[in-house]
């Protein structure tokens, strides 16, 4: 399950940074996604969330963690199945549940604002 983060080793960092590298190449360039998946057909929300999963396991910073919300809203997540992953997070990869909350919900308020016609001029 749930493993201690901090083992005192940057070596096992270099994987992850890897991992999360070749997520944000599938998320911004769907060709790369489309052959790197095969004949698994995820949904582009699916990817999305799960891509969610792995930048708050991986305790990502806050762009990077507010790129993936909205492209998550982008391709239809909605703001509870957001928030159903942040859950998920907490609890398998311990992350700080204060810390990630309140950037989520504030990536999802700010994607709010910009989507909202009565801010568009």
């Amino acid at each position: 399950m749930a493993t201690s983060k901090n083992n005192g080793s940057n070596s096992g960092k270099q994987v992850p940074d890897q991992i999360m590298n070749e997520i944000m190449d599938m998320l911004s360039n769907p060709q790369v996604a489309e052959q790197r998946a095969g004949r698994a057909k995820l949904t582009d929300k699916l990817k999305d969330l799960v891509a969610l999963a792995a930048a708050l396991a991986l305790e990502r910073d806050e762009q990077f963690i507010e790129q993936v919300v909205k492209k998550c809203l982008q391709d239809s997540a909605n703001p509870n199945e957001i928030r159903g992953v942040l859950q998920v997070a907490i609890l398998i990869a311990e992350i700080p549940a204060e810390k990630y909350s309140d950037i989520i919900h504030r990536s999802i308020d700010n994607c709010k604002r910009v989507s909202d016609p009565k801010n568009q001029q």
